[in-house]
């Protein structure tokens, strides 16, 4: 039998207990060729496998790779009258990227272990980026990556900016107060409530700044006054 080996996803094979074992030559590349391999496609299987160390990958390529993705994130512009093709692609590369970050991140998205440095990648992101679509794909999964904690000052400084993105940090809170599935994971009552406690105090102070998620906390209050 003859094996057809792809260029992006060359491996090595072996038989481990009867099985086939495939380990991706890619997964000891340095982050700048796996860049160059996969081109603009940034969210590919063997990205999110690196990212979390499927293959016994050394941490700090996952590092070397997480950060650059998030570089690709930010550098990608918004597209105008002007923009080529190869200006859409890039913003299709960085939009991607963050979904690879996001979902390398969260429990139960893929085999390995989640990596541990996402969601610090996109708070960065969220801080640098231009292109309002990626920043807002930063707060969108928050709460399914890393440190709950962490992830709740993270969506409720971004509501208070004044930006575009605040209303999106909003809208993720609310849906986290409702148990709804952002990613992975399905916040519990006690988790929801945490939510909940965040959108009361940003809405009562009237802590928001941008109009239109000045808006989303009032009616959210609005409906929420007996809770």
């Amino acid at each position: 039998m003859r094996l057809r080996i792809l260029p992006i996803f060359a491996v090595a094979i072996s038989s481990v207990g009867g099985q086939v074992h495939s380990r991706p030559a890619l997964v000891d590349s340095s982050a700048t060729v796996v860049l160059r391999r996969i081109g603009s496609h940034s969210d590919l299987p063997i990205v999110r496998s690196i990212l979390r160390q499927e293959f016994a990958a050394s941490p700090s390529a996952a590092d070397e790779l997480a950060d650059s993705l998030a570089e690709r994130a930010i550098r990608a512009r918004s597209l105008s009258p002007r923009s080529t093709s190869k200006d859409s692609l890039a913003l299709t590369a960085g939009a991607d990227a963050v979904v690879a970050l996001a979902f390398s991140g969260m429990l139960g998205s893929g085999r390995g272990q989640p990596f541990s440095g996402a969601l610090v990648r996109l708070m960065r992101i969220h801080r640098q980026a231009s292109d309002p679509r990626i920043r807002d794909r930063t707060l969108i999964f928050a709460t399914s990556v890393g440190d709950r904690a962490t992830a709740l000052t993270f969506l409720r400084d971004a509501s208070m900016v004044d930006d575009e993105t605040a209303a999106t940090a909003v809208r993720a809170l609310i849906a986290d107060s409702r148990g709804e599935d952002l990613g992975t994971h399905r916040a519990s009552l006690p988790e929801r409530q945490e939510s909940a406690a965040i959108l009361r105090e940003l809405a009562v102070n009237d802590r928001a700044r941008n109009g239109l998620a000045k808006i989303e906390l009032k009616l959210w209050l609005e409906r929420n006054k007996s809770r």
